[in-house]
């Protein structure tokens, strides 16, 4: 059996099973969206749907197939907020043909306001349209905590307490939605920090990035009625399964322990950096199950084989490749912008110490991000080091101080 992809970039529909090969046919001609955009939106849809009524025992703790999606691309010509409600689409013609529920949660407000429902609706997602919106939300004085809760109600806790100053106490059993965001790459690069991209929140997205649009379509044309109506009773069936646990075989279990090792050398891999590692954590063992649970479900089997451990592991190298693009792009963008700021730096102050850089960047760079900044400025010849002792004192090329003279 192949080891898992280190890269693979280029999406071959050829690799994804029957049902998605169909909704992306039927859909294809209705949008110029890239189809793995659509396809990743549908992930978070179909996760949703089955939400607890499938599961993977694992150690102590259950794996549920709740998705986080984030597309990411330039504004407007990528179509992705046309790809979200395309991926989305049946999960909002239940909600339209099932009276009082909201399987499309609300995605602004304060999240104290989303948990009532958290507590009724177990199939819900979140659909924002601009994630940096999301992330803007969550620092508001009311949500102050949002970001923290959300990131532990992506392992669906079987209980968690929450105490609030105007509802009183909230008690959530088994937390759990699916979220389909999108955003471009400079939004992202504003509203994040290098500690955000390395934190647990944004480590727990899949994440896919496409920068051109490979065909257009001026006047799409409908989806065929009667193929959609087929996706929305299987949409519905899934709604309605069961509870039932998923159980693996060997054949399972060894291509799994295959794409394991095979991320397990990326971590061991010093030049790769701490945000693509923290990117790229969740895909090697949540996400991996999360979308064998999907395949199980498509393929209407409760015992995970092989056949779907392989189609698995083709979407967890795409996904991979994703989440190491996207953390390329965005550090060469940041590293440009600190760049500067320290050239700015020691125009004004002369000289500076890894002490004052630090103060710089508010302690909110690592020591290793900011030291290759000024490694790649050194190599540059626009600053230069200096060694007095045991402190290292950085200034811009040529700048000569008045007690090195």
């Amino acid at each position: 059996m192949m080891e898992l992809p280190a890269d693979h970039n280029e999406f071959d529909m050829s690799q994804l099973n029957g049902f998605y090969r169909h909704y992306l046919s039927l859909f294809e001609p209705t949008t110029d969206a890239p189809v793995e955009f659509i396809l990743t939106a549908l992930l978070a849809g179909l996760g949703a749907a089955i939400s607890l009524n499938r599961w993977i025992e694992w150690g102590t703790k259950r794996i549920y197939p709740n998705i986080w999606a984030i597309l990411v691309a330039p504004s407007t010509h990528q179509r992705k907020s046309t790809a979200l409600d395309v991926g989305l689409y049946f999960n909002r013609r239940l909600e339209e043909e099932i009276s009082g529920r909201q399987l499309i949660l609300p995605n602004d407000g304060s999240f104290a306001a989303l948990l009532p429902l958290l507590q009724e609706e177990k199939h819900g997602v979140i659909r924002h349209s601009e994630f940096a919106s999301l992330l803007e939300n969550m620092g508001k004085g009311f949500n102050n905590n949002m970001k923290s809760l959300m990131t532990d109600f992506f392992d669906v806790p079987r209980v968690h307490n929450i105490r609030l100053v105007s509802d009183g106490d909230i008690r959530l059993e088994r937390p759990i939605f699916s979220l389909a965001a999108a955003t471009t790459l400079n939004w992202f690069r504003q509203k994040t920090t290098i500690n955000d991209l390395e934190s647990g929140f944004l480590a727990r997205f899949l994440y896919c990035y496409r920068e051109n649009k490979d065909r257009s379509i001026p006047v799409p044309n409908p989806p065929d009625i009667a193929e959609c109506e087929k996706f929305l009773a299987a949409f519905r069936k899934i709604l309605g399964f069961r509870p039932s646990g998923i159980t693996y075989d060997e054949g399972f279990r060894r291509v799994f322990c295959q794409a394991y090792d095979s991320i397990d050398r990326l971590y061991r891999d010093v030049l790769v950096d701490d945000g693509t590692k923290a990117l790229i954590g969740r895909l090697q063992t949540d996400y991996f199950l999360k979308l064998s649970i999907i395949e199980c479900v498509l393929s209407k089997t409760i015992v995970a084989t092989e056949e779907i451990a392989v189609r698995a592991n083709y979407l967890i190298g795409y996904y991979l490749a994703q989440a190491r693009r996207v953390m390329g792009a965005i550090l060469k963008t940041k590293r440009s912008e600190h760049e500067e700021k320290v050239l700015h730096f020691l125009a004004g102050k002369g000289d500076a110490t890894m002490t004052d850089l630090h103060e710089l960047f508010s302690r909110n760079l690592h020591a290793h991000n900011i030291k290759a900044i000024l490694k790649s400025l050194i190599d540059a010849n626009l600053i230069a080091k200096r060694k007095n002792g045991r402190t290292e004192t950085y200034s811009l090329f040529g700048q000569i101080r008045p007690e090195d003279e």
